[in-house]
């Protein structure tokens, strides 16, 4: 291994591409961006290859005839419910959803009796179906005392589950989004998620799209009311996992890689050095060395609820998102965040020759043992801004704060831009998500519409 002290030469000259990854490290975070991308593939899908009514009856007709077929499993005992719930549909939205209700009656007549099996492979090994067992025995669930949430524990029955309830923090352990705002279904299914009960969904996971509670620990993540008024759950953890539950259907579909920094056993800077490449050191030295060769300074600081000071981290937060095609945050969810999580932080390269001039900044969020830089802006009319590789340095300053730190074992970076972060020591870590279904109806219609509609590839830059 080479010395650490000494200058070391590049296999070759940095070229612009390089320079460039900075804007392509900034990004919005990876859960939300991917459900933009889906929502627009899906949009394309609906307008190009079939007319709405059409597309709505292949459908139906399509998860009628895996289930009729036995590819798809419904239950005996949701048969009859099926049938009641098409008359309902029926009734309730006359001829707007008459495809609707025949495809409910469809299941019904065609079902077998058979009961779900406990788990099953879907074509291509791409996603998953699992039944969660419901063990009769209670069991106890704990938590450590590095896992997120700042609530007060308490023990609260479910059935026959005994879960010690700490309440996660909403915007870090799970988040709530709009169902209407990210898919746009066709007009026989529009009526439904403008129903109260119907109108969004819930992901339990931090907004990099790690793991957060996981299927274990979902239920103390996400207070009880939350998840009892999610008409659609998705936990994010391991792929492969499996957890009793009580009596719920998973269905796991695979995602892209979360990139991490694993800092738990450095115990300085030169520890991280020397996990990267000759190339890598190298950048991370001249990078450093032109910033600190430059009127540019790092300040690192604890957020407070200070919404003037916010006015002027918004214009960047916003022009970068722009930049990048997407912006994750709209005005009011930005501010909503920032003035309402716990113990954020905030990272920022000035400008000490321009009065003190915001050239970078990036918000950190702290969950247990691990560091997130998250929403970030930079001025790129600023002339150093990449000169100095401001959002790389910004990145190497956090590094050294969670090797600093003995509580932190995990930097996290979140999704896509894998050239970009492994470049700078992360590695990929593979999570699947797991949508939560409350019988084989619903397990059905997610299973042919996720198989349909969702490639991550296509909707996640991961080069």
């Amino acid at each position: 291994m080479p010395e650490l002290g000494k200058e070391e030469q590049p296999a070759e000259p940095q070229n612009l591409e390089e320079r460039e990854e900075d804007a392509d490290l900034e990004q919005g975070p990876a859960l939300l961006e991917t459900l933009h991308r889906a929502d627009s593939k899906l949009q394309t899908t609906f307008r190009q290859a079939k007319e709405p009514d059409s597309v709505v009856q292949s459908f139906f007709d399509e998860v009628a005839a895996n289930i009729a077929n036995g590819v798809s499993a419904l239950s005996s005992t949701v048969a009859k419910g099926a049938e009641e719930l098409g008359n309902s549909i029926s009734d309730s939205f006359g001829n707007k959803a008459g495809d609707v209700a025949s495809f409910f009656k469809s299941l019904s007549i065609n079902s077998s009796s058979a009961a779900p099996t406990p788990a099953r492979s879907v074509a291509g090994g791409s996603s998953q179906a699992s039944v969660a067992t419901s063990g009769r025995s209670s069991f106890t669930t704990t938590r450590e005392s590095s896992e997120p949430g700042p609530g007060t524990a308490k023990d609260t029955k479910e059935g026959s589950f005994t879960v010690k309830e700490v309440e996660g923090i909403y915007g870090v352990d799970y988040s709530k989004y709009p169902i209407a705002s990210y898919v746009k279904l066709p007009s026989a299914l529009q009526p439904f998620v403008n129903l109260p009960g119907l109108d969004h969904y819930m992901v339990v996971a931090r907004p990099t799209m790690d793991k957060s509670g996981g299927l274990a620990g979902y239920r103390e993540v996400v207070p009880k009311t939350v998840r009892a008024a999610a008409p659609f759950l998705i936990v994010v953890d391991e792929p492969g996992t499996t957890v009793q539950d009580k009596g719920y259907l998973w269905y796991e579909f695979k995602l892209v890689d979360v990139f991490k920094l694993d800092v738990s056993k450095m115990k300085s800077f030169d520890d991280y050095l020397a996990k990267l490449s000759k190339k890598g050191r190298w950048n991370c030295k001249d990078r450093q060395k032109k910033l600190n060769a430059s009127p540019l300074k790092v300040e690192y600081i604890p957020l407070t609820q200070d919404r003037a000071f916010l006015e002027t981290l918004w214009p960047l937060y916003q022009r970068t998102g722009e930049k990048n095609g997407f912006c994750v945050l709209g005005e009011k969810e930005f501010f909503d965040f920032h003035l309402n999580t716990p113990d954020l932080t905030v990272m920022m390269i000035k400008d000490t020759s321009k009065d003190n001039q915001i050239v970078t900044f990036c918000t950190g969020v702290r969950a247990g043992d691990t560091l997130m830089p998250m929403w970030c802006g930079t001025d790129y009319d600023h002339e150093l801004a990449m000169k100095c590789s401001t959002y790389y340095n910004m990145l190497y300053e956090y590094f050294k704060i969670a090797i600093a730190d003995p509580a932190i074992n995990w930097v996290d970076l979140g999704a896509t831009r894998r050239t970009a972060k492994t470049s700078i020591g992360c590695e990929g870590y593979p999570v699947s998500g797991y949508v939560r279904c409350k019988n084989s109806i619903m397990l059905a219609i997610v299973d042919t519409m996720m198989k349909e509609y969702f490639n991550p590839s296509e909707f996640m830059q991961d080069p």
